[in-house]
């Protein structure tokens, strides 16, 4: 049981090493990417400094602290590989290590906004947290231009979605406690995602899918980087 916890953990410790290199890809195959809170040390940089208008001296600062948070939760990860010391206290240490250095990486982005590209942000990140949960890449939510009346159908659709997962996590929890390895197992598959989500897709026009199969066509994930999949 207590092995059982502790390996699962561990896969959400893999999930945070990946994120940053994972979103500058379209979504697909991850059941815990999407599941994920997006922040500004998780966005991609590029992404950050158009929604933002960002200098590019600026964006370039963010893409290197997002980088070094990365290099660090990789390097630890690697560490305890290492050292053979996968334990739970282990992990809970590396798991502390890891929020501080995010943590820090925050702080200092947010130092390189100026007053406006602070308020503008909260809107900012619903939106691309919301293009996330639905599968649609970040990098779109300007080109897509989408009306106010599909971003209220795609947000209540994201509410859905998210809904839907969080009750997949607590019966992932339930069956964790109980020692249900081929539960887990089946759960873990279900919240498996793969492209947009079609409900989504059906509220955009013909030229939006377009431009989201296009992009995902031209960006196709690099082999052995899996979202949220390790």
């Amino acid at each position: 049981m207590k092995y059982l916890n502790y390996a699962l953990s561990l896969t959400t410790i893999a999930i945070a090493i990946v994120s940053t290199h994972a979103l500058a890809q379209p979504p697909r195959g991850g059941f815990g990417m999407m599941n994920q809170p997006l922040t500004v040390v998780s966005a991609p940089a590029e992404v950050l400094g158009k929604e933002l208008k960002l200098s590019e001296e600026v964006q370039k600062k963010v893409a290197a602290i997002q980088k070094g948070v990365q290099d660090k939760m990789t390097a630890a990860m690697q560490e305890l590989r290492d050292s053979g010391g996968f334990s739970p206290e282990a992990f809970q240490e590396l798991q502390k290590k890891n929020t501080e250095n995010a943590k820090k990486a925050e702080t200092e982005i947010m130092a390189l906004l100026s007053n406006d590209q602070k308020k503008a942000l909260p809107d900012v990140m619903k939106a691309l947290q919301m293009l996330r949960t639905l599968g649609i890449p970040v990098q779109l939510n300007g080109d897509l231009k989408l009306t106010e009346e599909q971003k209220t159908a795609l947000a209540k659709i994201a509410v859905e979605v998210t809904k839907d997962r969080e009750s997949k996590m607590k019966e992932m929890q339930e069956a964790r406690e109980n020692g249900d390895q081929d539960k887990m197992r089946e759960l873990m598959q279900a919240m498996r995602t793969s492209g947009a989500n079609p409900k989504a897709l059906a509220a955009l026009t013909a030229d939006q899918k377009a431009m989201i199969e296009k992009y995902i066509k031209d960006h196709p994930q690099q082999p052995g980087r899996r979202p949220g999949g390790n």
